[in-house]
Formats: structure tokens, sequence, C-alpha cells
């Protein structure tokens, strides 16, 4: 209840007091992790100047981890991040660059076609090392990341 009343919040909703919420929670280690890294990339995307932190970079890499963590969410993890990676987030200067292959890698752990969740997160580590420079303007006009060798 905390979280939700700190992200509604007027002004853009206070990222940073419910990631705090989180962390002083009896939630599992993973489950904290994983919700954690979803309300900083979040606070970024809706343009909160009440964040946790940490960088877009590292809540990405939380949500990531979470995912191959003993007692991570069942599904949940795959399920946002394949949507993250679908959909991104097209409002400058709070966008999030949409990676098509990525988002099929974690809809391929989502449908249970893979287990290997370790693979999505290296592929999204070598086409996109670093969140934060794809969303300032470094990706292709079509907000869509291509693998070096297609450039």
């Amino acid at each position: 209840m905390a979280v939700s009343e700190a992200i509604n919040e007027p002004g853009g909703g206070n990222y940073a007091k419910a990631a705090d919420a989180i962390r002083n929670s009896s939630r599992p280690p993973a489950v904290k992790q994983f919700q954690i890294g979803r309300l900083i990339v979040r606070g970024f995307m809706r343009g909160s100047t009440r964040r946790p932190p940490e960088s877009m970079e590292q809540g990405l890499r939380m949500m990531e981890d979470s995912a191959v963590a003993p007692g991570h969410e069942e599904g949940v993890a795959a399920q946002q991040l394949r949507m993250l990676f679908e959909r991104g987030g097209v409002t400058p200067p709070n966008s999030f660059p949409r990676d098509p292959e990525v988002a099929a890698c974690w809809l391929e752990l989502e449908e249970e076609r893979s287990a290997d969740a370790a693979r999505c997160i290296a592929l999204r580590r070598q086409r996109l090392p670093d969140i934060a420079t794809a969303r300032h303007g470094d990706a292709p006009a079509d907000n869509e990341i291509r693998h070096p060798a297609e450039s």
C-alpha cells in the first residue's frame, strides 16, 4: 500500500519513497531486486524528479539479474522485460529504446519455449550495453536497436 501511495503522489510520483518501502519490506530478495529495478526504470521513463539514486542502467540490470536469481517471480520478470523492449517508451526525453530481438528472447521465456534468461540478458548487454546512451539519441531514428553487423 505504501508503494502505491508513493507512486501516485502528486507531481509525478515519488519513486524513491516507493523503492525504500520495498527495500524495507519482508519480500524475498529476488522479488525486492526486481521490483526496485522496475521502479527505477519507470521513474526515469515517467520523468519523475523523485527517483532512487541508481541509474536507469542499474535499474534495468537489477530487473535482469533478478530473472536468474533463486526465488524470482515466475514469469513476471520475463513478461515485464519483454514488454519493456517490445513497447519501449517513445516520449523524449524519457524514452526507452525498443529492441524487437531482445523482446523476442524474453517472449520465448515467457511462453516457456526457453529457460535461458541468461541468454536474453547477454543479448541485451551486447546490443545495448548502456541503456542511458541509447535513450539520449544514439539509437537509430526508428527507435529500434540494430546489431552492429546490420549498420
